[in-house]
C-alpha cells in the first residue's frame, strides 16, 4: 500500500453530523496538508425510530477502510468523542490498513451512570425505566439520535479501554484532551494511553478546556507530528 498518501477518515461523535462545524473545519485543515479527507457517513443517523448502536458506526467505518484498501491506500483515522470508539475497534480488526490515529476528546473508560448524569440528567429516570430518549445534539437543526439504556451499556461494554488491560495498537497515536473535560475525565484518557502498546503516543492536554476542542494551533502541531511519524 502507498504509505505516502493516506486517506484521512473522520468519525464524528454523538449529536454531531458530517456537516457539523468541526467536521468542516477538519476537512479544510487536512486538505491544506495535501491529504484526502472523508467523513464517514453513518447509515442510520437521523432515521426516525432507529435506536443508536455503536456497532453500526463500526461497520460503516469498516466499509470505508475496505474501500481504501481496494485502492491500495492506507487510512489515517481521525475521531472525535464517541467516534473514537469505532476507530479503536476498527484498528484492532484492520491493523495492516491503518497507519495512524488522531483522537480528540476520546470517549474512553466511561460508565453508564456518570455519562447520563453529566450529559442528560433529565432523562435518568426514563433511561433506567427502559425508555427511548433523544441524545442531545450539537445544533437545533441536527436530527436527534434515539438512545436507551441497552445501547449505552453496549457502548460501555465494548469500549476497548474498559475491557483490555493492554491494547494491541502499534501505529502512531496522537490524542488531544481538555484538562477540564466533565464528560470524559482526563484520568480516563491517561489510563487509556498507558494501556496502548504503541511506542509512539503523544497526549496533548489543553489546559482550561472542556470536551469540545477547537481545531487550533495545538491540534495543527499534533497532526503534523503524526504525519512526521508515518
Amino acid at each position: 500500500m502507498n504509505k505516502l498518501t493516506p486517506v484521512v477518515l473522520y468519525c464524528h461523535g454523538l449529536g454531531a453530523t458530517v456537516q457539523s462545524g468541526i467536521a468542516l473545519v477538519a476537512k479544510k485543515f487536512v486538505e491544506s496538508r495535501g491529504l484526502q479527507f472523508k467523513s464517514v457517513e453513518y447509515q442510520n443517523s437521523g432515521r426516525k425510530n432507529c435506536i443508536w448502536n455503536v456497532d453500526d458506526w463500526l461497520n460503516d467505518l469498516l466499509v470505508s477502510i475496505n474501500e481504501c484498501s481496494k485502492q491500495q491506500r492506507l487510512c489515517l483515522l481521525f475521531g472525535c468523542s464517541a467516534g473514537c470508539h469505532s476507530i479503536l475497534r476498527a484498528t484492532l480488526l484492520k491493523p495492516q490498513a491503518i497507519c495512524g490515529l488522531i483522537l480528540l476528546s476520546p470517549g474512553v473508560g466511561l460508565n453508564l451512570k456518570s455519562y447520563i448524569h453529566i450529559v442528560m440528567p433529565e432523562f435518568w429516570e426514563k433511561i433506567l425505566a427502559g425508555k427511548n430518549v433523544p441524545h442531545p445534539s450539537a445544533g437545533k437543526n441536527i436530527p436527534p439520535i434515539m438512545i436507551n439504556q441497552q445501547c449505552l451499556q453496549h457502548f460501555v461494554d465494548t469500549c476497548i479501554s474498559n475491557r483490555m488491560a493492554s491494547i494491541p495498537i502499534h501505529c502512531p497515536v496522537r490524542i488531544m484532551h481538555g484538562s477540564d473535560d466533565k464528560i470524559v475525565p482526563l484520568s480516563n484518557v491517561k489510563k487509556f494511553k498507558e494501556k496502548l502498546e504503541s511506542k509512539d503516543v503523544i497526549l496533548s492536554i489543553i489546559n482550561g478546556s472542556g470536551h469540545y476542542l477547537p481545531i487550533a494551533t495545538e491540534f495543527e502541531e499534533l497532526f503534523d507530528s503524526l504525519l512526521g511519524s508515518l
